[in-house]
């Protein structure tokens, strides 16, 4: 798991945020055109979003996952087809 910050902070009132990267065994990110990343299939993506409260605590409020998936993009009317 390799944690990591953006190179520009977005501002949504005041909570302390965590990101990391988790990518699968003995894989690695590649760099293509102008900076730009390509994941391997199965790279995961973690953001924690917490606050500090007046005991100067972090408390958790949520966590997303996001995880790169090799399989094709379905279209939400495949979905749901009467």
């Amino acid at each position: 798991m390799i944690r990591y910050k953006l190179h520009t902070p977005l501002f949504t009132d005041y909570p302390v945020k965590d990101r990391f990267v988790v990518l699968p065994r003995q894989s690695q990110v590649h760099c293509v055109v102008k900076g730009l990343l390509h994941f391997p299939d199965s790279t995961g993506i973690i953001k924690n979003v917490a606050y500090i409260n007046e005991q100067h605590q972090k408390i958790m409020i949520e966590t997303r996952m996001l995880v790169k998936n090799c399989r094709p993009r379905v279209e939400s009317d495949e979905l749901f087809m009467e």
